[in-house]
């Protein structure tokens, strides 16, 4: 059972990608939305530290799971090196009763500058998948363009798009997140940019010595911190706990510098849509770690390019590889650095629509077949627990 929660900022939030940070001098830049390990860290914290008999500095990578002293947390939150039931499930930036998702890579919104700001002239997600096998319209529109992947359907524009080039850092309301996953193309009202959910807090600061607290000449720095919107937050979604566990009510440190946050419970309710098996979709929603690089782990069941049964995927659209790692509090060294496919990125399949995360599911099946996994199997398996590779499931884009 999935609990969803409301993670309120009471301060600025400072999230930090991979680039390298700390030195004289040094830019620190914010990744914006963060890494769902920057809340599965903070809830997981909060509940370790809410045991009376759990010694946080004496929970590291070599805590095995006899040297948890409480059963509730051996079985819930675990070790580092086997996470326990505990898992992040959704995480979203939204109100309380409202999520916004970044626009996904098959939607393309074009733009005009005006005295009054952005405008949307005009969205257009004609990216419909065109059997070539079947269609001449496939052909027509399709043909010659270079593929790396053995596919029935190709994602192509279809009609006379707007002059110049799509713009960027657009978000879905609920409501065209809602559209988008029935397979119709969301109207511009229901779009946000992301200048109006949050800006950029530009801070100069000094690097303190820790032999003698005092200010290092010469360490200065600059970095960015979130500034979010009055009355928005993070959605997360949790399972694998008890409600009672959670820190409902209280403050976490949430991201950087231990900045804090409220924990409320998420009034909302996300869209749920019934795709039928002759055509559904998976929206990427937080980035997704998979060892087949920008082929996304699918479980040993499915069919996978060629098809011999099961959900087949047939035709996606990637959006900019990129790449994450993250700092292992229990190591005290940095996690290890591994390609992601990026939230927004959009799969097509055909067949028996899951009836749980595919993707996490994926990664888990992999896990189980692969005697030695590079790199070490327990880091996957945090990145399973952290939010990794979570998606929403909708419908084919509908031929206009």
């Amino acid at each position: 059972m999935t609990t969803f929660l409301f993670l309120k900022p009471l301060d600025v939030l400072y999230f930090r990608g991979n680039e390298a940070f700390g030195d004289t001098g040094q830019h620190g830049e914010a990744l914006m939305p963060p890494w769902p390990s920057v809340f599965s860290g903070a809830l997981r914290s909060a509940i370790l530290a809410s045991d009376p008999q759990i010694h946080l500095g004496f929970f590291t990578e070599k805590t095995r799971e006899d040297d948890v002293p409480s059963p509730t947390m051996r079985q819930v939150i675990g070790t580092p090196r086997k996470p326990g039931s505990f898992r992040v499930n959704f995480v979203a930036l939204g109100t309380e009763r409202e999520v916004f998702v970044p626009a996904p890579a098959d939607l393309l919104v074009w733009e005009e500058e005006g005295s009054g700001g952005r405008k949307v002239v005009k969205t257009v997600r004609r990216l419909v998948p065109v059997a070539r096998s079947e269609l001449t319209l496939g052909r027509e529109h399709s043909e010659g363009l270079p593929f790396s992947f053995p596919r029935e359907l190709s994602h192509v524009f279809i009609g006379r798009l707007p002059r110049g080039k799509p713009g960027s850092g657009w978000w879905l309301k609920q409501k065209a997140l809602e559209t988008y996953l029935r397979g119709e193309t969301p109207e511009p009202a229901d779009l946000i940019h992301s200048a109006e959910l949050w800006s950029a807090d530009f801070r100069l600061g000094i690097a303190r010595s820790r032999e003698s607290y005092t200010a290092e000449e010469g360490r200065i720095y600059t970095a960015v911190a979130i500034a979010l919107k009055p009355d928005l937050g993070f959605v997360v979604g949790v399972e694998g706990v008890e409600a009672s566990l959670l820190p409902l009510g209280s403050v976490v440190r949430l991201g950087g510098d231990g900045r804090g946050a409220e924990v409320r419970r998420w009034q909302g309710e996300l869209p749920e849509i019934n795709p039928p098996a002759e055509g559904w979709l998976a929206l990427c929603v937080t980035p997704c770690i998979s060892p087949l690089g920008w082929l996304p782990p699918l479980p040993t069941s499915w069919a996978g390019p060629q098809g011999n049964g099961g959900p087949r995927l047939l035709a996606c659209r990637v959006a900019r590889p990129q790449v994450v790692s993250g700092w292992d509090l229990a190591a005290h060294q940095p996690k290890p650095a591994q390609p992601a496919i990026p939230q927004g990125s959009v799969f097509c399949f055909r067949g028996p629509v899951p009836a749980r995360q595919p993707f996490m599911a994926g990664l888990e099946a992999w896990l189980a077949w692969e005697k030695d996994p590079k790199p070490a199997e327990y880091v996957w398996r945090q990145r399973l627990a952290e939010g990794f590779n979570l998606t929403l499931i909708g419908v084919w884009p509908k031929h206009n």
